[in-house]
């Protein structure tokens, strides 16, 4: 996959380049194996054609709200509320890339907490059965 190609459909004026995407990635405090993901994920969508969506919503919000999806994440063309154009700049591009990135990191850390807390369950419940077999202190003292 060659991501310069794939990317200069989206060149504009003052849009980053495909190196610029992933130094302003590293700015935002992403690790690399996200970046390196996120990469991945957003440039094969693009080499399959699957443009992504930025979806903005049109009613109910005094300032206007945006998320950016994937091709296949078309769940919020049902509601009325909301409108949806591919993308088409470099701006919306590096917005899209921070959405995956975003997205890729939080499940990544929520996997993460979920086996610390998993481990902190099976540690708190090994130290109440230690508990319970301990003798009480008065039973230790006259016994």
């Amino acid at each position: 996959m060659d991501m310069k190609k794939l990317h200069e459909k989206y060149l504009d004026e003052g849009s980053p380049s495909v190196e610029a995407q992933i130094r302003w990635l590293q700015k935002m405090q992403f690790a690399e194996h996200h970046i390196k993901q996120t990469m991945i994920i957003v440039y094969s969508e693009l080499e399959a054609n699957e443009i992504p969506k930025v979806w903005k919503k049109n009613i109910g919000t005094p300032k206007e709200e945006r998320k950016y999806l994937s091709a296949k994440d078309t769940y919020l063309n049902r509601e009325k509320v909301w409108s949806g154009k591919d993308i088409s700049t470099g701006d919306d591009l590096c917005q899209y890339l921070l959405e995956v990135a975003k997205r890729i990191r939080t499940k990544e850390l929520t996997a993460l907490v979920g086996t610390i807390e998993k481990f902190e369950a099976d540690m708190r419940k090994k130290w109440e059965n230690d508990q319970k077999k301990k003798k009480s202190w008065i039973k230790r003292i006259f016994t």
